[in-house]
């Protein structure tokens, strides 16, 4: 059996699932999916950035919030990354509403 776990719990409200084109083998375990979870305050302030968020600060954030180790995150490829990269980045643009919404 795999010692793979995520750190968070199962259906969080807004929780987003990513299927992956290219499946993660780990260990005896296929990720086929990368469910990502809402971004909270405690999140954005870890990144601790100003601006645009360098792609290495995405790929950390992306772990926060699917709760998956680095080494799941570093084996994401293709399209799968690009689709992660836009849902991580969507939290930003979701919470910057200003006005009458």
């Amino acid at each position: 059996m795999s010692e793979h776990k995520k750190v968070f719990a199962r259906n969080i409200p807004g929780t987003i699932k990513i299927p992956l084109a290219y499946p993660i083998q780990f260990g005896e375990e296929l990720i086929e999916e990368l469910e990502v979870r809402p971004m909270n305050a405690g999140d954005q302030r870890r990144m601790k950035t100003e601006g645009n968020l360098p792609l290495p600060l995405v790929a950390e954030l992306a772990m926060y919030l699917t709760g998956q180790p680095q080494v799941i995150i570093d084996e994401v490829t293709g399209s799968d990354l690009k689709t992660l990269n836009i849902v991580v980045l969507g939290f930003f643009t979701d919470s910057q509403k200003t006005g009458d919404a």
